[in-house]
């Protein structure tokens, strides 16, 4: 989080939100895309809070 100049929370909250939609697998610390094609997508529609 504070990389990006943002709150864990923040982060926490967004990759819990991309996790229940299956965007992302967590596994022992990494996170793992699983719907590369829908992220890239979400990363060019310009919204600021899912474009983390």
């Amino acid at each position: 989080a504070e990389m990006i100049g943002t709150y864990r929370e923040t982060v926490t909250k967004i990759l819990n939100e991309f996790r229940a939609q299956e965007l992302i697998a967590l596994k022992r610390g990494c996170v793992v895309l699983t719907d590369e094609t829908t992220l890239r997508a979400l990363s060019e529609q310009g919204d600021a809070e899912t474009r983390v």
